[in-house]
C-alpha cells in the first residue's frame, strides 16, 4: 500500500520500506540520532545505537525478517521519516516498536506516518 502525503515543503509517499532502502534508512536514522538522542550516551552506548542498531547491515537484517513490519516516508530526494515495529512471532501482534526516527520535526510527517500507513494504529 503507498499512500502520498504533502508535507509543507513537498509532496510525500508512505510505503512498505524494501531491503534496497537500507543504506538510506540507516543514514537517516543515524542523522537523527546524533542530532538528538545521543548527546548524553556514553562513548560505548552512542558507538553502539549508532554502529550496530542503526547500521546499514542491522537495518538489512531487520528488512530481511518476517517478524519486522517497516515503513518509510520519502520526498523526491531523499526519506523523510522511518516507522518499524516488531511482531511476536508466535501471536504476529505488535511486540514493541524498533524504529522511529523522522527529519524535519514540526511538520506532521510523524503523525501521518504513525497514522497513515498499512501499519494499524496501537
Amino acid at each position: 500500500k503507498i499512500q502520498v502525503v504533502a508535507s509543507m515543503t513537498d509532496v510525500c509517499v508512505i510505503r512498505s520500506a524494501l531491503v534496497r532502502d537500507a543504506a538510506a534508512i540507516s543514514a537517516l536514522c543515524r542523522r537523527v540520532a546524533e542530532a538528538c538522542i545521543v548527546q548524553d550516551f556514553t562513548d560505548a552506548g552512542r558507538k553502539h545505537l549508532i554502529e550496530t542498531v542503526l547500521g546499514q547491515s542491522a537495518i538489512e537484517e531487520e528488512l530481511e525478517s518476517d517478524d519486522v513490519e517497516m515503513l518509510v516516508i520519502e520526498s523526491a530526494v531523499n526519506f523523510r521519516g522511518v516507522l518499524a515495529r516488531r511482531l511476536d512471532p508466535l501471536t504476529g501482534t505488535l511486540s514493541h516498536i524498533r524504529h522511529f526516527y523522522v527529519d524535519n520535526v514540526g511538520q506532521g510527517l510523524g503523525r501521518r506516518l504513525w497514522q497513515g500507513g498499512p501499519l494499524p494504529r496501537l
